[in-house]
């Protein structure tokens, strides 16, 4: 039975992180190994509901999780990623307790309810001016001139990232996220440019910090640096790889997310009926929609100590990979997890994470795609797409669309 699921095309495609349609593997992986040890990518494959949520809580699956991304390098190859190791290890998204409670609590004090209350007009400018251009202008990808456009500009103004500089930003995350997001042999491929990248945004965030410690402004950067809790503040390197990590997390999930469902609706004609007779289903909907095409399709753990799931021994230093894009398909917690249901209730998807860990962006999220699935359903009520083929970006950790090219009636969408 094992054997079968590894040598099936899915499963190669799968570890090289070229699968686009995961969904039947996921199927097979949950019914018939659903802790499945993968000797492709030395690591555990975790698909079910319960277990994945289990686990985002155990406090002996570390976040610390760079073995993940080293295990299938040569040392040679580990040795000449070091820099890049170090630095990611600073993330938060890879500190456990009480680090991350530290980190986190410090963070929060810069992205309180009340900044992101504040941003809501200028997150619906924003979007209205790329939906009117986007129309105006004869545009096709909905991607290239909305879906990444909008997160990637919320953040770069909450960063205060000055606009001249944003291009070569966008290209230098696009490479950590190419590692940070890949598979197997993918990883070592994308590794040294991914390495090259992270010591330029560290050196452009070194002077970005220092400018705003001579000069604060309204933003999150000086936020970041003003932030202290029990008299401790974050550390220069800190500071560096939460700005990366913002920006990376801030951008790259609500891309996805505008664009899996724009696409999920287009694909889905009778839900984007219902949802254009009754939009107050806006707020249920994007539930289902994280839930339906996950934007983040897994995180990842190491084993701190031996432990078991469901009767397998994860052996310390073992890593571990919780596959969100299964999980919320499994029906055991989903009646009906392949149809899409807009106003399923309820609807517990793991899109986001569960504990500590839990997505802190997700709030923003949320208000970024609403504001934007809403302003689409208004202006560009008739959007479609002429392809029934779809690209996939080659990144695992990602449900992510290449582009997503689309047309809109000339004698329906200026209605």
């Amino acid at each position: 039975m094992l054997g079968r699921i590894e040598k099936t095309s899915d499963y190669t495609k799968f570890c090289e992180s070229k699968l686009a349609d995961p969904y039947p593997l996921y199927t097979r992986l949950r019914s018939e190994d659903p802790v499945h040890y993968s000797e492709r990518l030395q690591t555990w494959i975790v698909t079910r509901y319960d277990d994945v949520k289990s686990a985002l809580g155990d406090d002996r699956l570390s976040s610390d999780k760079m073995a993940f991304y080293m295990n299938t390098m040569s040392p040679k190859d580990r040795n000449d990623l070091d820099s890049l190791s170090q630095y990611m290890t600073r993330w938060m998204s890879m500190k456990d307790r009480p680090d991350h409670t530290r980190l986190r609590g410090l963070v929060n004090k810069a992205f309180t309810p009340k900044s992101l209350q504040d941003l809501l007009p200028e997150i619906q400018k924003i979007c209205d001016d790329l939906v009117d251009n986007f129309i105006s202008g004869n545009k096709k990808d909905l991607i290239e001139h909305i879906a990444y456009p909008l997160p990637a500009t919320v953040i770069w103004e909450m960063l205060g990232i000055p606009t001249e500089d944003q291009t070569q930003f966008r290209k230098w995350s696009n490479d950590i996220v190419a590692f940070s997001a890949g598979l197997g042999s993918m990883i070592g491929k994308v590794a040294q440019q991914a390495q090259t990248s992270q010591k330029a945004l560290v050196d452009y965030c070194q002077k970005i910090i220092a400018q705003r410690r001579q000069d604060p402004k309204n933003d999150l950067i000086s936020r970041l640096i003003a932030a202290e809790e029990d008299g401790a503040q974050l550390t220069e390197s800190e500071l560096y790889s939460m700005c990366v990590q913002l920006f990376v997390a801030g951008q790259e999930t609500t891309t996805n997310l505008i664009a899996n469902s724009v696409l999920t609706l287009i694909k889905n004609p009778e839900a984007f009926q219902l949802l254009r007779d009754d939009p107050e289903l806006i707020t249920s909907a994007i539930d289902e929609f994280l839930r339906y095409e996950s934007p983040v399709q897994r995180t990842s753990r190491v084993a701190k100590s031996d432990l078991e799931i469901r009767d397998k021994l994860i052996k310390e230093g073992q890593s571990v990979i919780l596959m969100f894009g299964s999980a919320n398909r499994d029906p055991e917690q989903f009646p009906d997890p392949d149809q899409l249901i807009l106003d399923r209730t309820p609807n517990m998807h793991l899109a986001f994470g569960r504990g500590p860990h839990f997505c802190l962006g997700a709030p923003l999220a949320r208000q970024e795609a609403k504001i934007t699935l809403t302003t689409i359903l208004d202006k560009m009520p008739n959007i479609q797409s002429s392809s029934s083929h779809f690209q996939w970006r080659p990144v695992a950790g990602f449900r992510a669309l290449e582009s997503l090219v689309v047309e809109l009636p000339r004698d329906r969408a200026d209605t």
